[in-house]
């Protein structure tokens, strides 16, 4: 496990940590199925700029 602190916005700082990374598990709210949890929100933003695979945890 890695504590750091962040500094600014966390979708680039976590998306810039995943270089070193195997796994980003994420907390995500339900909110109308998985489409409603990918549209546009900080989720979506690390699943497409993350370079390791990111998994979404209700």
């Amino acid at each position: 496990m890695v504590t750091a602190e962040i500094h600014g916005d966390p979708v680039v700082a976590l998306a810039e940590a995943t270089q070193h990374s195997a796994l980003l598990v994420v907390g995500a709210p339900l909110r109308g199925g998985a489409t409603a949890v990918l549209s546009g929100e900080a989720s979506y933003r690390l699943i497409r700029d993350a370079t390791c695979p990111v998994m979404l945890v209700p």
